[in-house]
Formats: structure tokens, C-alpha cells, sequence
């Protein structure tokens, strides 16, 4: 039995792998770009924020940087990497559950419904965001928190290792934190439940090498933020201008809907399986299920706070617990099946209560097959044209910015010489880098920061200017009212300094003047 089961783990994670190589040249959109870009500097010898800013924390630009390093800087080197990220989150996943579970193979089922569903749900948007990459080490350190409940004399080690899986997440999302304090704060009041007694340092024993393995990954990114001398610029970038856009940006309710709509119809399928784990969680007040129900709840309230985003993809915070509360409620209605099936006719109780499951998550095996058929109607995009193929017939963006990008000349290395007003694709479609820090209509625009933007476009003077259709609407949209009258004079400077060149699909480019404007 034991064999067959461990038979059922690779065959469960070589599914989750196949579902991810189906994925390898899914297409980037804007922030996957800016991410990027951000990674490329960083191979080059540049830094972080000071050389591109952007209000994300440095966890999402090392996880593209290592990727990048190890496979290449293109959608198929990041996506490769990631696979091997989630394959890693897969086997881990088998081995923390198997003592959640009365069932050996909903153990094996946990990666399909946590890693699986992540590859079928996620489209352009959403693949390696951090909401989708922060996933593996906020369950770790849940994970090694339980460990240290039943670990006999190895306790240490595994809060250790829970703290550095968790400092590994603050360093993708800071405001992650009360998820992981609700971690360490159950695994205490657990651990005294369990020994009956406080003893004297019990406490700060537990929270030593809780702390400990933290410091490490955050040490890691305050000793480089000191290096280069960016700690009021990592200030400022995460906390004052955040305050400020929150203070002056009224929030967008539409996106919240459109966010919170998208969530419920996409996790459909799992979100009823959800529920009866959470009733069991409840009831039972195990560790694990408890904790996978905070991290639910508390991941809402996380995505809630985020008032200047309220993006979709943030969503994807929640796909771990989702999945493991629906695997949680499968094994206990399992159990049900189990003594109905005793009473007799055995084989077909079991056999209709798969079915049902099965028609239950019709919707994401009919998604998954529908990947499957379409990359391999696209030769799995393993050569270049038949990736690119793929990838326009997935984006439209793809299909629009290569007609928008033609008449550029082709580039050798990353040069800087275009700048956007527009999403950051454009740069890696064109192959090339940001001439300045700041990136328009990737930020929210609050009026100094435009008035910044614009004298250092002045500095560096770079050869092409496109401003895409649409690109200050989008402005006006998320930034506050006293951006109107800087936007007025954003084309008459550009004027002044650049000549129309040509309009294309997607907007307008420019090209700098041999001799300045009268």
C-alpha cells in the first residue's frame, strides 16, 4: 500500500511538472516585464531602485535575478525556473501533509490542488507575481512551525528553518507579516496546550531561533540597502509614498469588485470542498487546518489594506490554503464515504464518490486540458518562432507592440535610447532598458514625482519617445486631481525637445531633435 501510494506522489508531481512545461513560454505582461528589467540591471552591476524603481519589494526582483542567472532573461528562462520552484513546493507539500490527512492519497492529491490549480488558473497577469511565488515559503514556515511541535530534541532547527522561511517571504511582501505572526503565536499557545506548563524562557527560547533564521534573508537586504546607501529611498518607496497615494488617491472599489469576482469564479470549483475544511478546522482545532484558515482570512485583510492595488493576481495569496482546506475537506468527506461503503457494495460507493469529486472540478480539468491542447498546437513553443507564435496568439499586447516596435532598429545589448509612456513590455519587446529610474504610468503619479520624471527625461535626452494610446488616461485614473495641469504640459515639453516621427497602431513616437525647437 505504502508503494502504491508513493507511486501516487510521482505520478501527481509529474503531472503539476507537465502542466507547468506547458506554461514555459506563456508571454509576459507589464509587471512580469518591469520585474525583469529590474533583474537585468542587476546582472549588469546596477541597483535596485536607485537605477529602476518600483514600489514592489526586493524578494520578486532576486527571485527573477537568480532565474534569469540560471537560464536566461526571457519568459522561457523565468518560467523555467519557476518550475523548478513549484516542483520543490510539490514534494514539500507531500511531505507536510502527510500527517494532516487520514487518507494517504489526499496527501498525494495536495500539490494538484495548490500547485496544479496555480498553473491552470494563472494567465498572463498572474504567472510569477509575487502573490504566486510567495506561496512556497509562507507554507514552510508554517510547515517547520509544526515540525517543531513534534520533533523530539529537534525543535530548534526546525523553528530556525521556519523563521528563515518566513523572513525569505517578508523579503517579497513586508505587509505579509501578520500571516506569519499568527503562525508562530498558535505554534506557542499549541506547544504550552501540549506540555501543560510554562516553563521559566520557554518563550524566548521558541522566539530565539524564530528570530534568528528571520534575520538572516531581511539582514541580507538591510546590509544591501546600507551598502548603497538606499535605506531613505527604501523608506520612502515603502513607506511615504505609499502613505501619500493612499492619503491622495481615492480608492478604486471597481477593482476591488473586479478583483474579488474574479477570485470567486475562477476558485469556484474548490471554494464548497473549501468550506467543509474549514468547518472541519474549526472543529477539530488541529494546528495545520487551524492555521491554513488564518492564513486565509488574514490573507483577505492583507489584499484589503493594499488600497492603491487591489489587483486580481493578489488573489493568488490565497491558493495554498484554498487548496489545502478543500484537500482537508475531501478527507473528511472521504472518511464519510469509507463507513457508508462498510455497510456494502463497496467498490461502487467509492467509485461514485470519485465521480462526483470529478465532476465537482470539471471546470479546472477542462481548463488544464485546454492548456495542454493549446501549446501543443504551438509545437510546446520549443523553437523560437513557434514561441512566438504562441505567444501573440495568447496577447494581444504581444501582437499589438510588435507592430508598434517594427521600425526600430535592432539592438545590441540594452541600449537605453527609447523611453515609454506606457507599460514596461514595450522595453523588452524593443530589447531594451529605461533610460531613467521611473517608469510613467507604472507608478501612481503624484505631482512632484512627475515634475521628477520629467526633468530627468530632460537630463538623459533619449533618442525615441512613445507615448502609447491611452497612457494619460490611465494617469488621470490612478493618480490624484493636481496631476491634470502637469499632464497639459507633459506634450509641449516633449515637443520643444522631440519631433513627430511617425504614429503607429499604439501610439505616437518621437525622435529628438538634431536642433532645438523655435
Amino acid at each position: 500500500m505504502n508503494k502504491e501510494f508513493r507511486s501516487a506522489d510521482v505520478l501527481v508531481v509529474g503531472l503539476v511538472l507537465l502542466l507547468g512545461f506547458f506554461k514555459l513560454p506563456h508571454p509576459f505582461m507589464g509587471d512580469q516585464a518591469l520585474s525583469l528589467l529590474m533583474a537585468e540591471r542587476l546582472a549588469d552591476g546596477g541597483v535596485m531602485y536607485r537605477d529602476l524603481w518600483d514600489l514592489k519589494h526586493p524578494g520578486i526582483f532576486v527571485f527573477y535575478f537568480l532565474g534569469g542567472s540560471a537560464f536566461g532573461f526571457t519568459e522561457l528562462g523565468i518560467h523555467a525556473f519557476e518550475l523548478l520552484y513549484m516542483s520543490a513546493f510539490a514534494v514539500t507539500l507531500v511531505w507536510a501533509t502527510r500527517d494532516l490527512f487520514q487518507h494517504r492519497f489526499v496527501a498525494s492529491l495536495s500539490p494538484l490542488l495548490v500547485v496544479g490549480v496555480y498553473y491552470v488558473v494563472s494567465h498572463v497577469w498572474h504567472q510569477t507575481q509575487t502573490e504566486s511565488v510567495v506561496g512556497f515559503p509562507l507554507f514552510l514556515a508554517l510547515a517547520c512551525r509544526h515540525r517543531a511541535l513534534i520533533a523530539d530534541g529537534a525543535a530548534a532547527r526546525w523553528l530556525f528553518a521556519s523563521g528563515l522561511a518566513a523572513g525569505i517571504a517578508l523579503c517579497f511582501k513586508f505587509v505579509l507579516l501578520p500571516i506569519v505572526l499568527a503562525f508562530w503565536i498558535t505554534g506557542e499557545w499549541e506547544r504550552q496546550k501540549r506540555e501543560l506548563g510554562r516553563p521559566a524562557g520557554a518563550v524566548v527560547r521558541a522566539g530565539l531561533p524564530l528570530l534568528a533564521g528571520a534575520a538572516l534573508p531581511l539582514g541580507a537586504i538591510l546590509i544591501y540597502l546600507l551598502r548603497y546607501d538606499l535605506l531613505p529611498l527604501a523608506a520612502w518607496t515603502f513607506v511615504t509614498y505609499p502613505a501619500r497615494a493612499v492619503a491622495e488617491v481615492p480608492p478604486d472599489f471597481g477593482m476591488l469588485s473586479t478583483g474579488a469576482r474574479w477570485f470567486a469564479a475562477t476558485f469556484a470549483p474548490l471554494l464548497p470542498l473549501a468550506a467543509v475544511g474549514a468547518y472541519v478546522a474549526c472543529a477539530g482545532r488541529r494546528f495545520l487546518p487551524v492555521n491554513l484558515l488564518l492564513w486565509l482570512v488574514l490573507g483577505l485583510g492583507v489584499i484589503l489594506i493594499q488600497r492603491i492595488s487591489w489587483w486580481p493576481y493578489h488573489y493568488l495569496l490565497l491558493v495554498t490554503p484554498v487548496g489545502l482546506l478543500a484537500a482537508v475537506g475531501i478527507d473528511a468527506m472521504w472518511a464519510r464515504v469509507e463507513r457508508v461503503a462498510a455497510r456494502g457494495f463497496r467498490w461502487p460507493v467509492r467509485v461514485g464518490a470519485a465521480l462526483l469529486l470529478a465532476l465537482l472540478l470539471t471546470p479546472l480539468i477542462r481548463a488544464g486540458a485546454s492548456i495542454a491542447r493549446r501549446s501543443a498546437r504551438y509545437g510546446y513553443g520549443i523553437r523560437e518562432e513557434q514561441r512566438i507564435a504562441y505567444q501573440k496568439r495568447v496577447s494581444r499586447d504581444y501582437r499589438e507592440m510588435a507592430s508598434d516596435l517594427d521600425f526600430l532598429p535592432a539592438a545590441s545589448g540594452r541600449p537605453r535610447d527609447l523611453y515609454v509612456f506606457g507599460d514596461p513590455l514595450y522595453y523588452y519587446l524593443a530589447r531594451r532598458q529605461p533610460p531613467v529610474a521611473l517608469m510613467a504610468t507604472w507608478f501612481r503619479a503624484l505631482p512632484d514625482v512627475w515634475v521628477d520624471l520629467l526633468e530627468r527625461i530632460d537630463r538623459t535626452r533619449p533618442t525615441y519617445i512613445f507615448m502609447s494610446k491611452g497612457a494619460f488616461a490611465e494617469v488621470r485614473k490612478e493618480a490624484p486631481r493636481g496631476i491634470e495641469p502637469l499632464l497639459e504640459r507633459t506634450i509641449p515639453f516633449i515637443e520643444a525637445r522631440y519631433q513627430l516621427h511617425h504614429l503607429s497602431p499604439g501610439g505616437t513616437w518621437y525622435i529628438l531633435r538634431t536642433r532645438p525647437a523655435r
